[in-house]
């Protein structure tokens, strides 16, 4: 059915299984597949949270190139302590130290959260 479409925009968490599946689906030229890793089943919910679902779909809506768009918007995460609880979540179980660290000295002097200080 996106055959007749301009274009299309597919946004999804890869982390959630049947999220991907869904987003194999689509294998137009016209789409555009956007990745938000971590962001849950609630994905929505979190972009809304984060005050990027909106600009976004403004951005989807328009003539400006998505992909760009959804880049700098997705930036924004770097300084949600949900989703750098979930990304460290993930570093921990993969025993990756350095990343550990990394994550958590950012989140200390950055989002000034002394809960993320090493």
């Amino acid at each position: 059915m996106l055959g007749a479409a301009a274009s299309a925009t597919v946004i999804y968490d890869p982390r959630i299984e049947l999220d991907t599946m869904h987003a194999a689906l689509f294998t137009c030229a016209n789409v555009d597949k956007l990745w938000m890793p971590y962001f849950g089943v609630a994905l929505d919910v979190q972009m809304m949270r984060l005050e990027i679902l909106y600009p976004l779909l403004v951005s989807v809506g328009s003539e400006t190139s998505v992909p760009a768009e959804y880049h700098s918007l997705h930036r924004m995460r770097r300084r949600d302590r949900t989703y750098l609880r979930a990304l460290l979540g993930y570093v921990e179980d993969v025993k990756r130290c350095g990343f550990t660290k990394a994550i958590c000295d950012h989140a200390a002097a950055k989002l000034l959260a002394p809960r993320f200080k090493t």
